[in-house]
């Protein structure tokens, strides 16, 4: 018999994502994912600008988990998925078709994007959520304000740690503390697009550089675009100290040290910049994830075991096996 409570899961990242996708096999109650995005998908982003795809989050993802693995292979089986051979050096690196957000697979109705929970309260056992509109808050902001839905009977974060810790320590919760022990490295990333024929490289891997990752968006398998788009990744070191600094002079830092780097001759035609501010965990738990069943509270993402598309997934899974495991269910696949 399947379970028919009902779930929230606040953050539409890989780990929310997976708990969701896990969960489904033993619920038939609603579950419901909230995120104050745009779109579905975390760090598995990818935006086109007058005519140019950029992938400008997650560059790609390897596998050493057998589950993950076999994630990935089922999804270049359908098209949404291929091996990335250039860069795949110690390890195969698959990327998403047409771009990452593709493996961002989960039915749009079960998301309610830009919405940003900024509190949760328990009465009788349930969950109710302060749900406000993302572009009236402030990010990150914790407090009982916006519209109050429910009731959930579990709730489930899939955010960032230093959010968690936050939110987690508003609601008076002890998984504040553990969450708060994680650091997270920011990544300011320029997408920089050329007129068709621009020649350059097709991957970067700088040393000793602000930059750390550079990738001409041609070269990944199936993008077919006319026009030239570089993704420029800096360092965590370089991130973290200029996390604060407006946008447009690290749009231009960044864009001169790719112009000196690449050999690019030609001016960009194009340029966006996006702020990853938690964009890969430093130190993680070492545990899939956290649930108190008592409460009926769970935490979950990369942060928990790692720092790699692989972590978010493991976690997410692992989230949806601890709150299955006292209905004598498993989570397969």
């Amino acid at each position: 018999m399947k379970n028919t409570q009902n779930i929230a899961i606040i953050g539409a990242g890989l780990a929310g994502l997976t708990a969701a996708a896990y969960l489904r096999a033993g619920y038939e109650g609603e579950i419901v994912i909230f995120d104050k995005g745009r779109r579905p998908g975390g760090r598995l982003a990818a935006r086109r600008h007058q005519g140019v795809l950029f992938n400008h989050g997650a560059q790609f993802a390897t596998a050493r988990n057998p589950r993950f693995l076999a994630w990935l292979q089922a999804r270049v089986a359908d098209g949404r998925a291929a091996l990335w051979p250039e860069t795949s050096i110690n390890h195969d690196r698959y990327v998403g078709l047409p771009d990452m957000n593709a493996l961002a697979d989960a039915p749009i109705s079960a998301v309610e994007t830009g919405r940003h929970v900024s509190f949760a309260e328990q009465q009788g056992g349930q969950w109710y959520l302060y749900v406000n509109d993302a572009k009236l808050v402030a990010p990150g902001h914790v407090g009982p304000t916006g519209s109050r839905i429910g009731p959930f009977d579990r709730l489930i974060l899939a955010l960032p740690a230093p959010q968690a810790a936050a939110f987690l320590a508003g609601i008076g919760h002890y998984f504040a503390e553990p969450a708060s022990i994680v650091t997270m490295a920011p990544c300011w990333t320029v997408m920089l697009g050329f007129p068709p024929g621009t020649a350059g490289p097709d991957i970067l891997l700088p040393a000793h550089s602000p930059l750390s990752w550079v990738a001409r968006e041609a070269c990944r398998p199936g993008n077919r675009d006319a026009s030239v788009g570089y993704t420029v990744q800096a360092s965590p070191a370089w991130s973290r100290a200029h996390l604060e600094d407006d946008a447009q002079a690290v749009q231009d830092m960044l864009a001169r040290e790719f112009i000196a780097l690449s050999g690019v001759a030609a001016d960009p035609d194009f340029t966006a910049t996006h702020r990853w501010r938690y964009a890969q965990s430093e130190i993680s738990l070492g545990v899939p994830c956290l649930w108190d069943e008592e409460r009926n509270l769970g935490v979950c993402g990369d942060w928990c075991m790692g720092n790699r598309l692989e972590s978010a997934f493991c976690s997410g899974v692992g989230m949806a096996e601890a709150i299955l495991a006292h209905t004598s269910m498993s989570v397969r696949g």
